[in-house]
């Protein structure tokens, strides 16, 4: 949600803060996301509608839970950000 891309699968953690896991690709940063603190969304596919309001889609459902903010929990999926 800062504008920078998920790395893809297996990525190496590089940096960590409050935001979460990073590394790096191609020479830019990118979120790592999967922690050893990161949980399964319930498996209802469905999402916050506080998230739906700014344009982002549902996940599927089962998806990792990478970043949680006041308004809802949010994953990726195919290098976008989803709810």
């Amino acid at each position: 949600a800062q504008g920078y891309k998920c790395c893809s699968a297996g990525c190496q953690v590089i940096y960590t803060d409050n935001d979460g896991t990073w590394g790096a690709e191609n020479g830019e940063w990118c979120g790592c996301g999967a922690s050893s603190s990161a949980t399964q969304q319930p498996s209802t596919g469905s999402c916050s509608a506080n998230i739906l309001a700014q344009g982002y889609k549902c996940c599927s459902a089962g998806c990792q839970v990478i970043y949680t903010d006041n308004d809802g929990t949010w994953g990726a999926e195919n290098g976008e950000w989803c709810g």
